[in-house]
């Protein structure tokens, strides 16, 4: 059962977790925060891109306290990014066994726990449980907030970034400091049959929950592709997980037979994906993971956001656009599930030609 936008683990976190989380409140011993801590937990059960903008705040930390090991808790959704971060030390906590999740965070011993998590409740749990101090953020009808020693407001008034940042301003001084991937050579390598050529990377698949919503339509990128093909000479390569297989051969289908187009979607790994991101010329991306690891690099991006607010969590990167939905009840997503009733076309909304220019525009 997987973990992200499972129905089964959403229905149990948000029955069962607001009066477990204010029962805590009568419960848990309030703690003090150490002043010389050995251990700092920084945990994340969101998805790639929250683990990758969360780590970002690392640096702070290490600053703060250099003779603190800082640990970053995740999950099964996140870990597979936790090898291509600066920082090494990372610990699995198994969603769907939050018996077996307590018991591995306390045999940690960790003093201090900054959790990230903007609305799932057993990350405020596993933390009311704990025998560390802990920061988390204060969600608007979450309730979370009583799990917690120290709380933070969660604003959707300002990118993620800037909410993780206050969480670490509350044991740290905070550096401006952008996530930063780490590129194995031994990737690099192994994917030069796809950068012998110029090319752009197209990341037409989102993940989560509803993520249907969040495609842009096929016919789009078929003349996306051709277009930067003819116009900048372009290669253009696919990228996308397994699941996304048959869609990406429908899309390839759609694009036509080439010797420009290289579709490799569930064929490479996270490290090779990334090696690939940080060669390409351009990246178009619908806004996911993909597109905020193509943001840690230096490269031309054009992020494609129909419900998700890029206010809030557009990629964080001089060299990228975000083209705005033709709808006005569109960008409306904050915390990723506060879908209505009969949701607007956003993704649709997003004209090619707006596509197209913002990316001769970054191209130039």
């Amino acid at each position: 059962m997987a973990e992200r936008g499972n129905p089964l683990l959403r229905f149990i976190d948000d029955v069962a977790g607001p009066p477990l989380l204010r029962l805590s409140a009568f419960l848990k011993r309030k703690k003090t925060p150490s002043n010389d801590p050995k251990k700092i937990g920084v945990m994340c059960f969101g998805a790639l891109g929250d683990m990758l903008l969360l780590s970002a705040i690392v640096p702070s930390l290490q600053k703060a306290y250099p003779k603190a090991e800082i640990i970053l808790l995740g999950s099964g959704t996140n870990k597979s990014i936790a090898p291509l971060l600066p920082l090494s030390n990372f610990v699995e906590l198994p969603v769907k066994r939050p018996d077996i999740a307590l018991k591995k965070l306390k045999s940690l011993g960790l003093d201090i726990i900054l959790d990230s998590t903007q609305w799932a409740k057993l990350p405020a749990l596993l933390c009311a449980r704990s025998e560390a101090y802990t920061i988390g953020f204060k969600t608007e009808g979450q309730s979370r907030h009583f799990a917690y020693d120290v709380v933070v407001d969660h604003l959707n008034t300002r990118h993620e970034m800037e909410n993780f940042n206050a969480l670490a301003a509350e044991i740290a001084p905070v550096m401006q400091s952008s996530p930063v991937l780490v590129v194995e050579e031994t990737a690099r390598a192994n994917v030069t049959h796809v950068t012998e050529k110029p090319f752009a990377v197209l990341h037409a698949w989102p993940s989560g929950a509803k993520a249907e919503l969040k495609e842009w339509p096929l016919e789009n990128w078929a003349k996306l592709a051709h277009h930067l093909h003819a116009q900048h000479g372009l290669n253009i390569v696919l990228t996308g997980a397994p699941v996304d297989v048959p869609k990406s051969d429908t899309l390839a289908e759609v694009i036509g037979c080439h010797d420009w187009l290289l579709n490799t979607t569930g064929k490479m790994q996270l490290p090779k994906t990334v090696a690939c991101l940080e060669q390409a010329t351009l990246t178009v991306s619908v806004n996911t993971g993909i597109m905020h690891m193509a943001a840690t690099f230096d490269v031309p991006l054009v992020g494609l956001s129909g419900p998700t607010n890029p206010l809030r969590w557009g990629p964080l990167s001089d060299r990228a656009e975000n083209p705005k939905p033709n709808c006005e009840d569109c960008w409306y997503l904050n915390l990723g599930f506060e879908y209505p009733e009969n949701p607007a076309d956003c993704m649709g909304a997003i004209s090619l030609d707006s596509v197209i220019a913002a990316a001769d525009r970054v191209l130039k």
